[in-house]
């Protein structure tokens, strides 16, 4: 076992997490999640004799006292705070060398306190996963590493596909001022940039049942723009490498299937914030 990994044992274990989420945006940790999670524990503890937190540490990345707290804390105990300045302080990456090592083991303390509706984390969530969409580890890591990835990518688009809260007070963004709490395209845009197989994805979006994944596609046909190229995910993130997913999103949300699903969920709900926002993506299908 690693030697901070023998530490954390031996020191205070997690408490209990909350099963059901706190504010109507949260994601639900679902026993799926939950289960992915300890699982991406187990996959990459060995990688914790190697952490050395490389990151940039000039007056504008990681201070030296932060960097500090991070080599000191035993990994259960790191905070979303750590996780996000790490996220935009550690510029390089490389395939499989002592960078994608030191990330390989914070992975999961990434992965656990995004599900678990870390404020740091879910400040510009769309950045927290850049440096693993940079290395090749879908070719390159071993095949065990790139199944908890992915095993914990589908738990969590499906935790978020279980949130049917719809709040009002968005003149904005829809004809009826309603839009999801849960802000999904921004966990979507997380997963693309990380890297994430993005037909895999919507095939797991598609095959969600009831109508809060409904509601999901309603919401992002207000999210959507269309040029030359066809209709896609408006997300400033996506502008420069990722529009090919985009177009995939935006070809998936706009489809007849999909119409034929927000019409559905219409008369699914009884919710009348949730028909307000049904109603309106349909003029728009």
């Amino acid at each position: 076992m690693p030697k901070r990994d023998m530490a954390e044992k031996q020191g205070t274990e997690p408490g209990p997490r909350a099963a059901s989420p706190e504010k109507p945006g949260d994601i639900a940790l679902t026993a799926e999640l939950e289960a992915a999670i300890a699982h991406a524990y187990e996959v990459f503890a060995p990688y914790g004799e190697r952490f050395t937190a490389q990151v940039c540490r000039c007056a504008s990345c990681f201070s030296e006292a932060d960097r500090d707290r991070l080599l000191a804390l035993p990994l259960r105990r790191i905070d979303g705070y750590l996780l996000d300045q790490y996220s935009w302080s550690a510029h390089g990456h490389d395939d499989d060398g002592p960078l994608s090592d030191d990330l390989r083991y914070l992975l999961p303390r990434y992965f656990e306190m995004f599900a678990l509706n870390d404020a740091s984390l879910h400040n510009t969530p769309e950045c927290n996963l850049t440096q693993l969409g940079h290395t090749g580890y879908r070719s390159i890591w071993p095949v065990a590493e790139v199944a908890a990835i992915d095993r914990y990518f589908d738990a969590l688009l499906s935790a978020c596909l279980t949130n049917d809260a719809v709040e009002g007070g968005w003149p904005g963004f829809s004809g009826s001022g309603y839009r999801c709490a849960l802000q999904f395209d921004e966990v979507l845009v997380m997963l693309i940039r990380a890297g994430a197989d993005v037909a895999r994805l919507l095939a797991i979006w598609d095959a969600a049942s009831g109508p809060a994944a409904a509601l999901h596609i309603a919401n992002q046909r207000f999210q959507l723009v269309t040029d030359g190229k066809g209709t896609r995910l408006h997300n400033e993130h996506l502008e420069s490498d990722g529009r090919a997913a985009a177009l995939l999103v935006g070809a998936f949300v706009t489809s007849p299937r999909a119409t034929q699903r927000i019409e559905a969920a219409f008369f699914q709900t009884t919710d009348p914030a949730a028909q307000s926002l049904l109603s309106d993506a349909l003029f728009l299908g």
